[in-house]
This record gives structure tokens, C-alpha cells and sequence, in this order.
């Protein structure tokens, strides 16, 4: 009985190191993100809020995407650096077309209109690099 309860592994700092590493990725972008949201509390003027967090999750959410979009591209083998002109292209066509008071603004069409320039721009650099094989 004493040679069983002997031979069990006992938990100890080198399963909490196995872990650490294991779980290394995870734990530097916790780390990045606790530290981002520190100098972003102590740059502005009061305390931060549940807006100020909406605020900066809204506004990193296209980010996010487009960085999601490039990982796929990168692991297919292909580098790609149309994705943030891509963006900014949206972005200006919709600034400089949108009109809230207009009578017939709405936002679901605002939204098809931007999809449809992503979609236009995606076609054309589709184009280049399926039919006239460019590397992306």
C-alpha cells in the first residue's frame, strides 16, 4: 500500500512550469491586453468605464477581422497586404457617401453598400492572383 501511494506523481513546481510553457501564448496576450488596458486607463481622464471598453472593443472589431482573414492567408502559404487598403478604401466611400439626414438613409443599406466595395475590391485582387496567377 505504501509503494502505491509512493509511485503516484505528485503535482509540484515542474507541472506548474509544464503548464506555464504549454500555455504560453495564451498567457502573453493576457499579459499584453491587462497592460494595454492600464495605459489606457491611466492616459485618460477618469476611470474606465464599460464604455470606454465597448468603445475600444467596437472600434478594434475590424481589426480583429481583418487579422483573422490574414492568418488563413498566411497559413495557405500566401502573404497578402490588401486587407488594411482594402479597409480603408470601405471606410472612405462610406464617409464620403453617407448622409444620416437624408430620407432614405438606413443603415442596412450603408452596410450592403460597404460589403458590396469589400467584395468588388476582393474580386479584383482575385482576378490578379487566380487568372493571372500574381502571388497575393
Amino acid at each position: 500500500m505504501s509503494s502505491a501511494a509512493s509511485s503516484s506523481p505528485v503535482p509540484g513546481r515542474f507541472g506548474l512550469r509544464r503548464a506555464l510553457v504549454r500555455n504560453r501564448g495564451a498567457l502573453i496576450a493576457a499579459a499584453v491586453l491587462a497592460i494595454l488596458l492600464f495605459v489606457v486607463d491611466w492616459i485618460s481622464a477618469g476611470p474606465l468605464t464599460y464604455f470606454d471598453v465597448s468603445f475600444l472593443s467596437s472600434g478594434g472589431a475590424t481589426s480583429a477581422l481583418a487579422a483573422i482573414g490574414q492568418t488563413i492567408v498566411i497559413l495557405s502559404g500566401g502573404f497578402d497586404l490588401s486587407a488594411g487598403a482594402v479597409i480603408s478604401l470601405v471606410n472612405a466611400v462610406l464617409a464620403s457617401s453617407m448622409d444620416p439626414m437624408a430620407p432614405g438613409a438606413s443603415i442596412i443599406l450603408w452596410t450592403a453598400v460597404g460589403i458590396g466595395v469589400g467584395m468588388a475590391v476582393g474580386a479584383f485582387n482575385g482576378f490578379f492572383i487566380a487568372v493571372l496567377r500574381m502571388q497575393p
